[in-house]
């Protein structure tokens, strides 16, 4: 992402060293806690800081390619409150661990993971982490368990949620005694964009004039347009210097050659368009 920002800096200086007054107002946005809850892109949007916004460039890493849709991601945090019991006794318990994969596998058959989106693939559904019990002999009272859901354009984030609480209720009526909590930590919706897009055509169209490869893709990861674009219905690309696949690794790190080609293709899409 510090590359993204590097490109981002040197553009801005670009248009200010060579006392260019570029053809509209631009806005450098830097904002923090992009990876969890969004607070920085949050609090400037809830200000009206965006509002006047027509156009949005995310400069996370795609590989230099045009990012024109992004997967939603749905967090589910899941605590169920069983009844212990002797190890020797199970029957006289709620076993908090089976009932709370019972939960887990209940809810991932309520969604079409078999579904495919040409850019994005399918979306996917994972237990991420899982914590339950106290001792091998004593049937286990409470679980809990994160759920990182993340989905294609298509899905209905608030659908998906309702039928985590039914479900959470139904298997409360059919074990008296037991109680299960559904918290949402996180509720990023996916984004997509139509490639026939005026704007998009731009961006080809500049890439096309600096010899660019031209390829369209997916972004798998979450990025600052999925608090934003709800929000202010305005064309959007994901396109950065670096690379998607290396988010996270260790000896994190980018190409400098990809940075300033960016810069290149920045400077060029204000100046023409």
């Amino acid at each position: 992402m510090k590359g993204g920002v590097t490109a981002m800096i040197l553009t801005a200086l670009y248009f200010l060293e060579n006392n260019i007054i570029p053809p509209y107002t631009l806005k450098f946005v830097f904002t923090a806690d992009e990876e969890s809850g969004g607070l920085g892109v949050r609090a400037l949007r809830d200000k009206g800081l965006l509002q006047d916004i027509s156009k949005v460039f995310i400069t996370e890493p795609s590989d230099e390619e045009i990012g024109i849709c992004e997967k939603g991601t749905l967090w589910l945090n899941i605590r169920i409150k069983g009844k212990s019991s002797h190890g020797s006794k199970p029957e006289l318990g709620i076993n908090a661990i089976e009932k709370l994969y019972e939960y887990i596998n209940k809810l991932k058959n309520t969604l079409d993971l078999d579904k495919k989106h040409p850019l994005l693939g399918s979306s996917s559904y994972a237990t991420t982490t899982i914590n339950g019990g106290v001792k091998t002999n004593i049937i286990p009272e409470n679980a809990n368990a994160t759920l990182d859901i993340r989905t294609i354009p298509g899905f209905n984030h608030d659908e998906i949620i309702d039928n985590a609480n039914k479900i959470a209720k139904d298997m409360e009526n059919e074990n008296q005694g037991m109680t299960i909590e559904v918290d949402v930590e996180n509720n990023r919706p996916p984004l997509t964009m139509d490639e026939d897009d005026n704007f998009i055509k731009e961006i080809v169209s500049i890439y096309e004039k600096l010899s660019y490869p031209v390829k369209l893709k997916g972004i798998n990861f979450y990025t600052d347009a999925s608090q934003l674009i709800p929000y202010h219905d305005i064309p959007f690309v994901i396109l950065g210097p670096g690379e998607e696949n290396m988010c996270h690794q260790k000896n994190e790190r980018i190409k400098i050659e990809s940075i300033e080609r960016m810069i290149e293709f920045y400077i060029s899409y204000i100046i023409n368009f």
